[in-house]
């Protein structure tokens, strides 16, 4: 992952309070994407898993291009938001075929990066 992004936030939640929201957060079904329809877990704000105090995820879009990591230290979030190589790989292809098209790609990238981060502060922020 190229990060481009690192987030440290506080919080004036406990830490296993902390974990918890961050784990309710947590979605880890993508069938939205393919079916409406879909009842599953699709009101988390991200797609991803804990394992333990660190964490993998997206946000739940349809773009997805952003990724985030990180772990939790006591009652706060170390994180950092960044794109797959294989999505630069991608955007580089675009610029030297379709530049247009990477000019898109990437105003979405950076759209997706903010409203990850936008999401990651709502989740630890203490009051909602």
């Amino acid at each position: 992952m190229i990060v481009f992004r690192r987030l440290h936030l506080e919080s004036s939640l406990p830490p296993e309070e902390l974990r918890a929201r961050l784990d309710a957060a947590m979605g880890v079904s993508g069938w939205h994407a393919f079916d409406p329809k879909w009842s599953g877990d699709i009101d988390t704000p991200f797609l991803g898993k804990m394992d333990g105090t660190s964490f993998k995820a997206m946000r739940r879009s349809r773009y997805r291009c952003a990724k985030l990591r990180g772990s939790i230290h006591g009652s706060a979030v170390d994180a950092e938001i960044g794109l797959p190589e294989v999505s630069i790989v991608v955007l580089v292809l675009t610029v030297i075929i379709f530049f247009p098209i990477a000019i898109v790609n990437s105003l979405l990238a950076r759209h997706d990066i903010r409203e990850l981060e936008a999401r990651v502060r709502e989740v630890v922020s203490a009051t909602r």
